[in-house]
This record gives structure tokens, C-alpha cells and sequence, in this order.
């Protein structure tokens, strides 16, 4: 009984986390600007791959920063064109415009591993 109502607990926090980073995300790439960049780098940092990457906002100044979020996967190699999401208020907050690398990738798989958390506990408190 124990295990299941930790299980069900464990489900929440993944909900809540997947919500929160997902709804992060969203907010930051509603209001973020696209361009095209170029990858500088990809370095291993850890379990994560953190890109640098460049490109020309708005302002017409070229930025060269790292991508907000480090990825499980490279963003790409150097010297590919990517697309790029820039916070025109702040251009070094800039993320790879992908699904992988710009946070909704993360926030979509945490929350459905907490709603089948959930799922698979209720199923088991209510069927005893």
C-alpha cells in the first residue's frame, strides 16, 4: 500500500515538473523572435550536450551565446544553420528552435510519465 501511494506521489511531482517546464517553454517561445543561426559548438557536459550558437537579431549586432537549455542529444553539428529563438529583450537568452532543444520536449514526456503514474496507482488503490 505504501509503495503505490509513494508511486501516486511520485506521479504528481512528474504532472506538476512536466506543467511547469512545458508551460516555461511556451511562454518563452510565444513571445521569443526567430532567426536563422549557425551552431559554433556542441560540448559534452556531462550527460548533456550545451551548444554555442550565433546568429543576427533585430538589432542587426551579431550574438554569439550558449543555447538557455543544455539537450540529451546534440542540437546539431557546427557549423549548421538552425533555427533560432531569442528573447529580443535580452538576445543571449536564446534557445535551438526544436522541439528537443527548447523545453517542451522535456515538459511533454515528464508529464505524461506522471499522469501514467497516476493512472496505474488509482487503478490499484480502487481496485482493492
Amino acid at each position: 500500500m505504501l509503495t503505490v501511494v509513494l508511486f501516486l506521489l511520485l506521479g504528481l511531482v512528474l504532472l506538476i515538473l512536466g506543467f511547469t517546464v512545458s508551460r516555461q517553454a511556451l511562454s518563452f517561445l510565444a513571445s521569443a523572435r526567430r532567426v536563422s543561426g549557425t551552431i559554433i559548438s556542441v560540448r559534452l557536459d556531462g550527460r548533456r550536450y550545451r551548444t554555442t550558437i550565433r546568429f543576427v537579431p533585430e538589432s542587426g549586432r551579431s550574438v554569439e551565446t550558449e543555447a538557455e537549455l543544455a539537450t540529451l542529444l546534440p542540437a546539431g553539428r557546427p557549423g549548421a544553420t538552425v533555427r533560432i529563438a531569442y528573447d529580443p529583450a535580452r538576445p543571449t537568452r536564446a534557445r535551438v528552435d526544436r522541439v528537443r532543444a527548447n523545453g517542451v520536449g522535456l515538459g511533454a514526456p515528464l508529464g505524461l510519465l506522471g499522469c501514467v503514474a497516476i493512472f496505474w496507482s488509482l487503478v490499484v488503490l480502487l481496485g482493492r
